[in-house]
């Protein structure tokens, strides 16, 4: 079997005003109005150029304090 694991390095960081985990809202509709910055390491900014006059970007993060995590599936039949 070829090997499949996807590597990735972080380009940045995604800063926002909660502090606290416990006061965080987990659904955007309730993150309505919350600020946040993403900050681009200064070694890959060049290579975000491109993303100037894009309307949509999506950007991939990861909870690295997260000490224990607890999901919920719920099935959604359309």
């Amino acid at each position: 079997m070829k090997d499949t694991r996807i590597i990735y390095k972080p380009i940045g960081i995604i800063r926002s005003e909660h502090k606290l985990a416990e006061k965080t809202p987990i659904q955007p509709v309730y993150a309505k109005g919350c600020k946040f910055q993403c900050v681009i390491f200064y070694q890959t900014a060049e290579g975000l150029a491109y993303l100037v006059g894009l309307s949509l970007v999506y950007f991939l993060y990861q909870f690295y304090k997260l000490r224990e995590t607890r999901f919920i599936v719920k099935l959604c039949l359309w």
